[in-house]
């Protein structure tokens, strides 16, 4: 399955991860079964507040699932819209969250967790 996770840097599965989802410079995409990644470049770090367009930046790579620390509402929706699943993670590296999505460890981002608590662990961990 393939992840993508907002990171800070193009430092591949060592990447920080980044608290602002549609604002992280990079994505890392993660291909589960064998941890083969690409590093996407985030051409809309500068947006205002609700205007991301996740799922723009990852259009045709084949992204089943999201990790991240915490997102907003609207990011949260668009993203569920296009098919794609969005967990919750409490992990510093792409590395470590891909492992976490991967053995079912990874909760569910929920509507409650993003209300009020974009980037900002919204996933009470």
């Amino acid at each position: 399955m393939k992840v993508a996770i907002p990171a800070e840097s193009d430092q591949g599965l060592g990447s920080t991860i980044c608290p602002h989802f549609g604002s992280a410079p990079w994505y890392i995409v993660v291909e589960t079964d064998n941890s083969e990644f690409e590093a996407v470049p985030n051409r809309s770090t500068q947006h205002g507040h609700g205007m991301c367009q996740p799922l723009a930046q990852l259009a045709g790579l084949g992204i089943k699932a999201v990790g991240a620390s915490g997102m907003g509402m609207r990011a949260l929706e668009m993203i569920r819209e296009g098919g794609v699943e969005v967990f919750c993670t409490s992990a510093a590296t792409v590395g470590e969250a891909v492992r976490e999505i991967a053995s079912g460890n990874a909760k569910p981002l929920t509507s409650t967790c993003a209300q009020g608590h974009h980037g900002h662990g919204g996933c009470g961990h």
